[in-house]
């Protein structure tokens, strides 16, 4: 009777840390992939974030800079003619006019 007792605390033991282990596995697996889903996407969303960032400052950003670019060329364009007006004047002012007209 003692024997028959033994074997089936054994199996009974054998079965409960069978299931034990079973569970225990079957929760980390699905905890494991859940923490795998949820990196992915998350890496997925910095990647997409970092893409729209990129566009909007190679586009937007560099279209204003040469729009900078050119109102800034126009501007020394601008001031450079100035100089050259303020220089002719001069120039008409220490010659006669006839002067000139000879060139």
């Amino acid at each position: 009777m003692k024997e028959l007792q033994t074997r089936l605390t054994l199996i009974i033991f054998s079965i409960f840390l069978a299931g034990w282990i079973i569970c225990g596995w079957s929760i980390w697996s699905l905890e494991y992939n859940g923490a795998k889903k949820d990196i992915i996407s998350t890496a997925t969303l910095l990647l997409d974030t970092a893409n729209v960032v990129r566009d909007y400052t190679s586009t937007k950003l560099n279209l204003n800079l040469l729009c900078l670019r050119k109102i800034n060329h126009i501007r020394m364009y601008q001031i450079q003619r100035i100089k050259i007006k303020k220089y002719l004047i001069l120039i008409e002012s220490l010659f006669p006019p006839m002067l000139l007209n000879r060139f």
